[in-house]
């Protein structure tokens, strides 16, 4: 029952507190594994949870704050051992994971991050000893500048006998841009493949307006061939940035391709302490007789007085200047990448000083 739908989850929760819950923030249950379940389900449903035994009944209390991973606090009680064997990490793709322990929950990944940073920074020293150029590395990967086979087949056998890390040639890119800002980049494949690393555009709540300008800007990265390619590449994003900046101040757009779109995670009546953007144009539906519930996908625009649902939004209602910065944070991370400011976008600066 726990990969039920958001919204059937909701209902098995509003159901469960009915019946033994109190006070809308706790649950409890004389089943230790009863406990365990319901707390699962909270966390699915996106909120923190403690449970608390005491004299054979579990107590469950809820924080309706979203989960969010905690900041080091600095607490260190690790220490060295001699050991020799094979010590098991859990692999995800965040580097994350949410773990419970006697009832507690807690965010945990410091000790994978740090194992992958430690075997970064010998891998980094040992490309230099070889001659290898290092143009850029993170968490979990390093990037190389045309690395000969030796020098790679070098680096893969320090590797595996002195760190005891597998390490895989991933990718090989005709070029690489990389961003001022950490861990953002993009490249493109042999074969014409652009991977984008960090960036707004890929997010799934991104206008269409910005979605088919992102795309239409990974199309342009992937026919370059050469140097004078990625030059043509730059003059073109460029220009298309400034024709979506010119779409807005001329209102030229459909108010449905400028939607945001986000999901209720709760019944609107649940929405006290904030209302996020999406809880504002849903509640206006709600108002005008539109059954809301949670689970719902509420698109709205941005609006010269707050939000509006996309149903209610004329052109004029758009509020031009939230919609360019939606453009900036779409574009500025690709042109930082690409070696191009902002200022240069909205023509703050000459052409010349950036294409030589």
């Amino acid at each position: 029952m726990l990969n039920l739908s958001p919204r059937q989850l909701r209902i098995l929760f509003e159901s469960m507190m009915l019946g033994d819950g109190w006070r809308g923030r706790c649950y409890g249950t004389a089943s230790k594994a009863l406990a365990d379940n319901f707390q699962e389900l909270v966390l699915k449903m996106g909120y923190a949870s403690t449970i608390t035994n005491s004299k054979n009944f579990n107590s469950i209390y809820i924080s309706y704050q979203m989960l969010q991973p905690m900041q080091n606090k600095g607490i260190d009680h690790r220490s060295w051992v001699e050991y020799d064997g094979m010590v098991y990490c859990v692999d995800v793709k965040n580097h994350l994971v949410y773990v419970r322990r006697n009832g507690k929950a807690c965010w945990s990944g410091n000790s994978v991050t740090a194992l992958g940073r430690y075997a970064i920074t010998q891998t980094i020293e040992k490309a230099e000893e070889i001659g290898a150029t290092v143009i850029y590395g993170d968490t979990d990967s390093l990037f190389l500048d045309n690395p000969t086979k030796d020098q790679l087949r070098q680096l893969i056998d320090y590797s595996e006998k002195k760190l005891r890390v597998e390490l895989d040639i991933e990718k090989e890119y005709r070029f690489v841009a990389l961003s001022s800002r950490k861990k953002n980049y993009l490249g493109v494949s042999k074969d014409g493949q652009v991977d984008i690393k960090g960036l707004t555009g890929k997010k799934r709540n991104t206008p269409l307006f910005l979605q088919e300008a992102f795309m239409e800007m990974i199309d342009i990265l992937s026919q370059v061939r050469d140097p004078d390619g990625f030059t043509s590449a730059k003059k073109r994003i460029l220009q298309l940035a400034r024709d979506k900046l010119t779409m807005l101040d001329r209102r030229e757009f459909d108010v449905e391709d400028l939607a945001i779109r986000v999901q209720l995670t709760k019944n609107l009546s649940a929405y006290t302490k904030t209302t996020p953007q999406h809880v504002k144009a849903a509640t206006q539906l709600q108002k005008a007789g539109k059954e809301v519930t949670a689970g719902d996908i509420i698109a709205f625009v941005k609006t010269t007085d707050g939000v509006k649902p996309v149903e209610q939004a004329t052109v004029q209602d758009i509020d031009v200047s939230k919609y360019k910065d939606l453009v900036k944070s779409t574009f500025e991370q690709v042109l930082d990448a690409l070696g191009i400011e902002w200022l240069d976008t909205i023509g703050m600066r000459r052409l010349d000083t950036f294409f030589g």
